[in-house]
């Protein structure tokens, strides 16, 4: 795992992308967890007037196949 010295990424970023890497799985995000959090900072990356024009949208589809989302980009 990368040490963050020498990065600009803000401590609830940092925070949340460590979870990611514990080495207990059930105490990493769940897929959900992660889609809300990445929600809220492009929420509040929008709101505070950050240029994110090379992010794609994402849309959200149910599959009833499979019983699981898909994300298009």
């Amino acid at each position: 795992r990368p040490p963050r010295e020498g990065t600009d990424i803000p401590h609830d970023l940092w925070s949340f992308i460590s979870s990611c890497w514990s080495d207990t799985p059930s105490h990493r995000p769940t897929a959900s967890e992660v889609r809300s959090f990445v929600d809220k900072a492009y929420r509040d990356a929008r709101r505070m007037g950050v240029v994110m024009s090379s992010i794609p949208v994402v849309q959200r589809h149910n599959s009833t196949d499979i019983g699981s989302d898909f994300l298009d980009l």
